[in-house]
């Protein structure tokens, strides 16, 4: 529609219309995920801006296209096809055209060294010389938007067409540039604004536009089916499906073409009016716009879903599903775009039924099965203003059914007005009169991207939250026995901050464990309950009683606390913890009998989830796992001393041995995970014993023996893993810093790479779901995928997989490149990404956000690794990721404050900055002055690059508690 002026000295020899060599085509990434229904596949991509935006020359460099107008250098459609050729293009410069990871930015005015870019239209690639071809039927389509700065005659739309997948090269001789160019659009408007319609250019007989600077319009067009699945700005949308008589691409002429260039709209063999499905068209004049249901003054997620006869569209906000409003129209029901729809709409709006002339739902189906090419554009309207998308239009009609379409004037939408206006502003805040008079610095209420009405919506959710909370802190005063209320009283006054009371109170800082009861506990009460359910809630399937073994809460929240504890942490990252020998002591309450409990035990676990290994880790996820150590050195050595029970014996000495088999074998597991946080193997040697836990289970096992076989599996499969772990870091502690990389280094981490794809075959058959019940996964091609309803122990399993991938490749430097898996940089990060994914579609899916320890390992794990990282962009979503997720648990997790400094100081070592879209999870954080001279955790950090400066470590790395010293000294002294 709309092409640039760019006059180049220097020009290389051109000897055909295809690809000039002035400039390299470089296409920019953009990520995207492909789904099915239970796992997502990040899918490494690219887009091409459209051939029509590019600079249009000769072998000399003159322009064969200027402004709106073809030039003298040629004259017939073969002689232009010869002579010119379509250049590179500079994405950002040029055409305000960037990406980031999954994000895709485009600017609708761009200024430049040569003038001025309008628009663009990319086309997403699935390498560099072919489009990404979609089939639509039966599947979803899902996008994050941000439409807060799309006003009135704007359109940021996302659409398919059926162009072919080369852009034209084989079907047609004289087209050389094809798809690595941009070229072969085509839509349902038989679009003739196009320089090269079908290989040839579109010059004889072209007509510049009357109004636009850019464009004008030839006597070819090129037709194909359309699907709007998104035409919008901040006041309107529609989607809208356009089917044609012959929907594959072809090539039209003049008045025959029809659509928008042609005198009779409905001549050619599209529609190019479609049917349409508009909120505020259909009566639902509130549910779209800023401030409305749908609120456009901040980001949210489109989701369109196409079928056989129906394409339906819902949103999500605020992690709020918000479905498509019901017709209101007299006569039009539904809330999709359907057959039935789409007759009632027609007739209720007086409009011709083009739809069903072109073959209607039967065309529609037929191209929905087809192969279409993703679009992505912004665009302003020479035609009509946008008024038929955002106004009411015609404009004459106004009053009539079906002409209002969104709530801007009439007048709005002039190219010119909008094009001026949005060229004038440079992005940054404008100054007050009274703040640029006075030389005084303009302090906003609002942030940068942020309207008023947004502003003002987002503070009054904020205080209604605060007035339910403050309530909730009464009933608490109130409600709760005297002994209580007068603790919540005395904490208050010593912080004055009620609700960092109720988050005390809530998580169980005073030792009422998060939720409210009529009655404290009592040792008499064990089967204690509440009908009105305002008191103890019993955790399903699992009850123990809290006395003997604690004081500090009643049956249910022990309960509770125990039912999350073996979900989550005791099946895979604490499995040293015999569940059924355990429960079985604890349900008999006998203190004094009991082999396999404790009260101190019972109270480390309450402490963990609201005994010594649990106490380490209790310390590290606090900070100071320095002080913590001393529990991990005092387990190893009481582990040193197990005297084990003789082989044979009563059946109670056997299920000793298993029990004590299962702790060794736990410890060893447990350990081996924890000790990649320190670059080391596993301080415990790995057990003799054998895994005696993997013996069938005793018939009069009070758990279920399904339940129970698997979970021996889950843990049988975490010591393979963790034998491969510490094979991996012995390696590493013995090999030189010089030999990182060689042709014997990166032959011996193939070795261990491949030892660790053939644990994950193994477990695929040992874990099938059929064999051992574990419904909530599947296990496709050795890959453990996760469905809403995860399963905790394979969840970790998988994390813990990542990890030791990291312990295997992460010493190499990131630009190595392996035998059959790429660069190292590449393979760490899509080990990082399957990470934050499986966490991120938990944490959207679960309706409790319940998680285990470990997935705070997986977190710290991506955070330093991604951190090493920054000088690759492509590393940055994923890097701004897992620093929200850090960032959400920095309440619970006092280590995520530290981790932070840390993260500070190895991109100021590294001369990186933290990309823009992470910065907000590291405000805020600060750590008091006195507590950073002496940082009280000693994880090791990774060397990067050169070691100049850095303190060397006998274990290879650089302690995190050190670094942060150093650097926040540094900082201060600078």
């Amino acid at each position: 529609m709309r092409s640039l002026t760019i006059l180049l000295a220097a020009i290389s020899a051109v000897t055909a219309q295809q690809a000039g060599t002035q400039q390299t085509e470089t296409h920019p990434k953009l990520t995207w995920q492909q789904c099915t229904a239970s796992s997502c596949t990040n899918v490494n991509g690219e887009v091409v801006i459209d051939a029509n935006w590019r600079w249009l020359h000769d072998s000399s460099g003159a322009n064969c296209y200027d402004g709106n107008k073809w030039t003298n250098k040629c004259s017939t459609a073969a002689d232009c096809a010869s002579k010119c050729a379509v250049e590179g293009a500079d994405y950002a410069g040029t055409y305000g055209a960037t990406t980031s990871g999954n994000a895709l930015s485009l600017k609708f005015v761009t200024q430049h060294a040569y003038g001025k870019n309008i628009g663009s239209r990319l086309y997403l690639m699935n390498s560099a010389t072919k489009y990404q071809m979609f089939t639509l039927t039966g599947n979803e389509l899902a996008f994050d938007v941000d439409l807060s700065q799309l006003d009135c005659g704007l359109n940021g739309a996302l659409y398919f067409v059926q162009m072919d997948e080369d852009g034209g090269m084989a079907k047609y001789s004289t087209n050389k540039a094809g798809a690595k160019y941009g070229t072969g659009y085509c839509d349902a408007q038989c679009a003739r604004d196009l320089k090269f319609v079908g290989g040839k250019a579109n010059v004889e007989g072209w007509v510049p536009s009357s109004n636009d600077a850019n464009a004008g319009v030839g006597p070819y067009g090129a037709c194909c089916a359309e699907m709007d699945v998104w035409e919008s700005n901040a006041h309107s949308f529609a989607v809208t499906p356009h089917p044609c008589q012959n929907n594959a691409y072809h090539v039209c002429e003049k008045s025959g073409c029809g659509g928008t260039y042609s005198d009779d709209r409905f001549a050619g063999d599209c529609d190019a009016n479609g049917c349409d499905f508009n909120p505020y068209r259909m009566g639902a004049t509130s549910f779209y716009g800023k401030g409305k249901t749908v609120d456009t003054s901040s980001k949210f997620t489109v989701v369109t879903q196409f079928s056989n006869n129906k394409v339906a569209q819902y949103f999500v906000q605020n992690s709020k599903k918000i479905q498509m409003p019901n017709s209101s129209v007299s006569g039009v029901s539904g809330n999709a775009v359907t057959p039935d729809f789409c007759t009632a709409q027609f007739k209720a709006f007086g409009d011709r039924d083009r739809f069903s002339e072109v073959g209607g739902w039967s065309k529609l189906n037929s191209a929905l099965g087809g192969k279409w090419v993703l679009v992505m554009s912004l665009w302003d309207d020479h035609y009509a203003n946008m008024l038929w998308l955002d106004s009411t239009y015609p404009p004459e009609k106004a009053g009539q059914p079906g002409a209002a379409r969104g709530d801007c004037p009439t007048t709005s939408g002039v190219p010119a007005d909008v094009e001026s206006r949005l060229a004038s502003c440079s992005g940054t805040r404008p100054t007050c009169w009274r703040c640029s008079t006075q030389d005084l610095a303009c302090e906003w209420d609002t942030d940068p991207d942020t309207s008023r009405v947004g502003s003002i919506r987002r503070r009054k959710d904020e205080l209604e939250r605060e007035n339910q909370d403050l309530h909730e802190f009464l009933r608490y005063l109130y409600a709760r026995p005297e002994e209580e209320a007068v603790e919540i009283f005395k904490r208050l006054r010593m912080s004055g901050d009620a609700l960092q009371v109720l988050e005390f109170v809530r998580s169980g800082d005073l030792l009422l464990q998060g939720r409210p009861a009529e009655q404290s506990a009592s040792p008499g009460d064990s089967a204690m309950t509440n009908s009105d359910g305002d008191g103890d809630v019993r955790a399903a399937g699992l009850t123990v009683p809290a006395s003997p073994w604690t004081t500090l809460a009643n049956d249910g929240v022990v309960s509770e606390l125990m039912a999350s504890f073996f979900a989550w942490d005791e099946p895979f990252y604490l499995a040293f913890v015999d569940r059924e020998s355990f429960l079985e002591d604890m349900r008999h309450a006998s203190a004094e009998t009991a082999e396999f409990c404790s009260p101190a035990l019972v109270n480390a676990i309450c402490a963990l989830r609201s005994a010594l290994l649990i106490l380490h880790v209790s310390a590290a996820a606090d900070g100071t796992d320095r002080a913590g150590r001393l529990f991990l050195l005092a387990a190893h050595d009481m582990a040193q001393r197990l005297v084990l029970p003789a082989v044979g014996g009563s059946e109670g000495q056997q299920r000793r041995r298993r029990v004590y088999s299962k702790a060794l074998w736990g410890m060893y597991t447990f350990e081996s995970i924890f000790a990649f946080m320190y670059l080391r193997p596993s301080l415990f040697a790995r057990p003799s014993m054998l895994r005696l836990f993997l013996d069938d289970v005793p018939s009069d096992s009070r758990e279920d023996g399904t339940q129970s076989r698997k979970l021996s599996v889950v843990l049988n499969a975490a010591c393979d893993l963790s034998i491969i772990y510490n094979e991996a870091m012995q390696y590493n502690k013995r090999v030189n810093v010089e030999d990182l990389g060689s042709h014997h280094d990166i032959q011996k981490r193939v070795e261990l790479f491949a030892k660790l794809r053939s644990w994950r075959e193994s477990i695929s058959y040992e874990l099938h779901d059929g064999e051992v019940g574990v419904s909530a996964y599947h296990l496709r091609r050795g890959v453990i995928l996760c469905s809403p309803n995860v399963a905790p122990e394979l969840m970790i399993a998988r994390a813990y997989e990542d990890q030791v991938m990291l312990s295997i490749f992460r010493p190499l430097k990131d630009d190595v490149r392996l035998p059959e898996d790429g660069y190292v940089a590449d393979l760490l990060l899509a080990y990082c990404e399957r990470s934050i994914s499986g966490i991120e579609t938990y944490e959207q899916d679960s309706p409790t956000k319940e998680l285990s320890g470990m997935v705070l390992h997986s977190l710290y794990n991506t955070v330093i690794t991604t951190a090493r990282l920054l000088h690759l962009p492509k590393s940055h979503e994923l890097f701004s990721r897992a620093c929200r997720l850090l960032r959400d648990r920095a309440s619970e997790y006092r280590f995520v404050g530290f981790l932070f400094q840390g993260v500070l100081a190895i991109a100021a070592g590294n001369g990186e900055q933290i990309p823009e879209m992470a910065k907000s999870s590291f405000k805020g954080l600060q750590l008091d002055e006195t507590t950073l001279k002496d940082v009280p955790i000693s994880f090791v950090l990774p060397f990067n690059g050169e070691r100049k400066g850095q303190k060397v470590q006998e274990d290879g790395g650089i302690h995190l508690g050190d670094l942060i010293s150093n650097w926040s000294w540094l900082s201060i002294t600078d």
